[in-house]
């Protein structure tokens, strides 16, 4: 096969790759990369919901009358 300049090469193929290869599949990597950061949200959640709660009971016996909207 020789090198044409300004014409098109015949008997030549195009090899185009799209992707990464997968070893074993592949599923399972991206299974194990996502775990952890499902964990880390959770965790923010649950610190979250935790602080939420002992401010809303702090706020609750500092001041039980003075905010209308805590029961």
């Amino acid at each position: 096969m020789s090198l044409q300049s300004g014409g098109s090469r015949k008997g030549s193929a195009t090899i185009v790759r799209s992707g990464v290869p997968r070893a074993h599949g592949g599923r399972r990597n991206q299974t194990l990369i996502g775990v952890p950061f499902l964990f880390i949200i959770m965790v923010t959640v649950g610190l979250g919901g935790l602080n939420a709660s002992r401010a809303y009971r702090r706020q609750k016996e500092e001041y039980p009358s003075h905010n209308p909207f805590l029961p």
